[in-house]
């Protein structure tokens, strides 16, 4: 894609679909290890829906009260365990607690509220030992097979490399969602939104910040501090990102008499609702000019769930193909229901916008699918939030 057209956005850490998504994916962590933990199988189940419902707030500079806490709701599927299923709410409140205490500061998760809505998700195609397991009984062969069926049909792509404006969203939300930034303007929250336009090679950033109303004490202040972060992000775009034709715009909502004011440092505290699957695509920006699906990736299970380990594998191939052939790369898979995970269906490998012969790349498709495989029989607890900084490892 030609850097001289460029539409590209980031939703920050604290933006309510990224936090609807990073506790997805926290609640699935969470839940693997724990029914591994009880009968040593990779369980069925997704939570791919969760919902950051907006309480109320009256906010104003140097004021700030929540007067309806936020709701978090988990919708999705969960295995039971000898007819029970009560467990998953203990896990989706330590993981609600830890994700929104960890960007937003401890003690904010006492303003919150939980709920689970879940279901065991009894079907027709598979035995009754598949959703309901006994932790006294033989287990059901379907999870002991060592080549798991892909659960959806799906289609799904990647691209590599990332271009200049990509890249700009990713390095500008993290640096302002910094502890370095934090530590410069404490008043400013983490549901910070990038978003980068390039034409004809100009480029233009609109950002926004949300400043915390009790710390910002009136609007003299926030103007004066919004204006210093203007003459940091300049310097720090021009030094960093080493672009020297572009502009800056900040809130571009505030008038006379509004300002972007949050209670905690996310509009979700004061109404706005956050969708697990409408933030970042996968690796983490939302690219306009892109080839893109609407596949949730967060909370998807790595067990089965075709929509997330092929969103992993096109930009794992995508990514290394590119390193391997120095030509910008696409890669674009699709499988049906029921086919192996490791066997899609369906590999289509695009160089410099040309169809290219797979037989050439054979190598780097069979590494990129060894290690789906390893993706999928990995229990470790990784680091949601370092996954999120870093767009799952693939930009550091």
């Amino acid at each position: 894609m030609s850097d001289q057209l460029e539409f590209v956005e980031r939703k920050g850490i604290g933006h309510p679909d990224s936090v609807a998504d990073i506790i997805a994916e926290e609640m699935m962590l969470r839940y693997r290890r724990y029914v591994y933990s009880k009968i040593g199988i990779m369980p069925n189940g997704w939570f791919d829906k969760v919902v950051v419902s907006g309480g109320e707030a009256h906010v104003t500079f140097g004021h700030a009260e929540i007067i309806k806490k936020p709701k978090i709701i988990l919708y999705g599927k969960a295995m039971k365990i000898d007819g029970n299923a009560d467990y998953i709410y203990n896990l989706f409140s330590s993981a609600v607690e830890y994700v929104i205490d960890y960007i937003f500061g401890h003690g904010v998760f006492d303003n919150i509220e939980v709920e689970v809505a879940v279901n065991s998700g009894m079907g027709a195609e598979h035995a009754k030992g598949f959703y309901d397991l006994r932790t006294n009984s033989k287990l059901n062969p379907y999870f002991l097979k060592d080549v798991q069926k892909a659960n959806d049909t799906i289609i799904t792509s990647g691209w590599w490399p990332l271009n200049v404006a990509e890249k700009s969203v990713i390095i500008i939300e993290n640096y302002i969602n910094s502890e370095y930034f934090k530590n410069l303007y404490p008043e400013t929250g983490y549901d910070v939104k990038v978003v980068t336009t390039c034409i004809n090679s100009k480029y233009e950033f609109t950002i926004c910040i949300p400043f915390i109303a009790s710390i910002t004490p009136t609007k003299i202040i926030y103007e004066k501090k919004k204006q210093q972060i203007v003459s940091l992000l300049q310097k720090y775009i021009y030094q960093e990102l080493l672009i020297d034709d572009f502009s800056i715009n900040l809130n571009t909502k505030d008038d006379e008499h509004s300002a972007y004011l949050t209670v905690f440092g996310s509009a979700f505290d004061k109404g706005d609702v956050g969708v697990t699957g409408r933030g970042n695509r996968y690796p983490g920006v939302i690219s306009i000019m892109r080839p893109s699906g609407v596949e949730a990736y967060a909370g998807k299970n790595t067990f089965n769930h075709s929509g997330k380990l092929y969103a992993f594998l096109a930009t794992d191939l995508a990514k290394t193909i590119q390193e391997f052939s120095n030509q910008d790369t696409q890669v674009i898979i699709s499988t049906d229901n029921g086919i192996p995970i490791d066997e899609p269906k369906n590999i289509v490998i695009i160089l410099n916008e040309v169809l290219a012969d797979n037989s050439l790349f054979s190598n780097q498709i069979n590494k990129s699918i060894d290690r789906l495989k390893s993706l999928s029989s990995k229990l470790e607890h990784r680091d949601t939030i370092e996954s999120f900084r870093s767009c799952h490892g693939f930009f550091k």
